[in-house]
């Protein structure tokens, strides 16, 4: 960054979970860097996986990116993933993310178990009927309790788990 006369204004990092598909929830990560970016005339400077691997372009994120650019006058630029010095060292994005992904899908397992686990015990609290999966969908997420994935509870995700447990006897 220094070599290019540059001063680094925020750092967001962004991983889907399901790396078959980009969702909406890049918004959040890209909020405060596209107003700092707003706000101070700097360039989005983003690394772009897609670039190498073939990996399928995350449709959400290029879409928020050509409205900033577009609309919002902010400068945005792409960067391959390809290794870096950083302190003394080489970061290597592929294989740091590799191994993210081999660590995640170890602990897979245990947190879909624990997850299952809150889904019962919430609902065991809540009489059957009209408005009970949102209730345990509302009681997970002020509790703090994420899916499996990582992301907040939806009325639909707690059925779909509830139907699983059923089918799974717990």
């Amino acid at each position: 960054m220094t070599e290019q006369r540059g001063h680094l204004l925020d750092e967001a990092a962004f991983l889907e979970l399901a790396v078959d598909r980009g969702t909406d929830a890049v918004a959040e990560a890209l909020a405060r860097p596209l107003a700092l970016c707003a706000a101070n005339a700097a360039t989005l400077v983003y690394v772009d996986f897609s670039l190498v691997h073939h990996w399928r372009p995350h449709g959400v994120m290029r879409t928020i990116l050509e409205d900033a650019s577009e609309n919002r006058g902010i400068q945005v630029q792409d960067l391959r993933p390809d290794p870096a010095p950083i302190e003394g060292g080489v970061f290597d994005p592929v294989k740091h993310f590799r191994r993210w992904q081999r660590r995640q899908s170890s602990e897979a397992q245990a947190t879909r178990s624990q997850a299952k686990q809150e889904v019962a015990a919430v609902l065991s609290q809540l009489p059957e009927g009209s408005g009970r999966w949102k209730a345990a969908a509302d009681e997970l997420n002020a509790r703090g309790v994420t899916t499996a994935t990582g992301r907040h509870w939806t009325a639909d995700g707690v059925r779909k788990t509830y139907v699983r447990l059923d089918a799974g006897g717990g």
